[in-house]
């Protein structure tokens, strides 16, 4: 592969159980400019929106229906959390960016309303 077909991605984070903390702390350093996405509304994914809110500027929580399955204390933790944005009923419609500079975005589709909005983010997190 040549340089030139790299996409370079400071932070895109595919997990299917919890993260190890230490591996995101590399990956991130404690900017506080960080805006970040995270796909998913188990325990799991609120989980780790609520340790990225406490280094990140602003989380993006994008889950495809309009409940979570997380238990409702986390629920709760996450809607008081003033850096967290909910979208539900919403699924990641592309990511974006450079080769070079790395990601640099993501398109936001409700599927209810079909509306979709344009992020400004540096990491996706899915679960």
């Amino acid at each position: 592969m040549q340089r030139r077909d790299i996409l370079k991605l400071p932070f895109i984070a595919l997990a299917t159980s919890q993260l190890n903390a230490n591996s995101i702390d590399k990956a991130i350093t404690k900017n506080t400019k960080t805006k970040v996405v995270v796909i998913g509304g188990g325990d799991t994914a609120l989980e780790e929106a609520l340790y990225l809110s406490k280094i990140c500027s602003k989380v993006y929580l994008v889950h495809r229906r309009d409940n979570f399955r997380a238990s409702p204390i986390t629920v709760e933790r996450i809607k008081n959390t003033e850096n967290i944005e909910l979208l539900l009923n919403s699924k990641i419609e592309k990511v974006y960016g450079e080769p070079i500079a790395g990601l640099k975005g993501a398109i936001i589709k409700n599927i209810i309303t079909n509306e979709e909005i344009n992020l400004n983010i540096t990491g996706v997190f899915v679960f």
